[in-house]
């Protein structure tokens, strides 16, 4: 489901290559581009937050279930799975394994919080 979250954000912004790299029809297009990047960016943080309300979902189940909340096994598939992806979008190695260290991070806290 994970390797498909970089296909549905694109997916919901309903973005086409053609939007991206022509500028509107206004004489400012460094102001359309930073509306676009507002946009892009707005969307990104509510997916993150979905996310973060799934992984706490994820944590209820393992609290109930008794498992432990780092999953080293499980996080490792869901990294290779996002760089993967994320080389078919032009973007490095180095920068999506930072961005998903910091997501599963936040994810952990989230999990951690609930034991509380």
């Amino acid at each position: 489901m994970k390797k498909y979250l970089i296909l549905v954000c694109l997916l919901s912004l309903g973005i086409t290559a053609r939007s991206q790299h022509q500028p509107a029809a206004t004489t400012d297009s460094l102001s359309y581009y930073r509306q676009q990047i507002d946009a892009l960016d707005s969307t990104l943080i509510v997916l993150l937050g979905q996310r973060m309300k799934v992984a706490e979902n994820i944590g209820r189940y393992k609290i109930v279930h008794q498992l432990a909340v780092v999953q080293n096994n499980r996080f490792n598939e869901v990294l290779e799975k996002a760089v993967q992806t994320g080389a078919g979008q032009g973007l490095s190695e180095a920068f999506i394994k930072a961005l998903y260290h910091n997501i599963h991070e936040e994810s952990l806290r989230k999990q951690r919080e609930l034991k509380k």
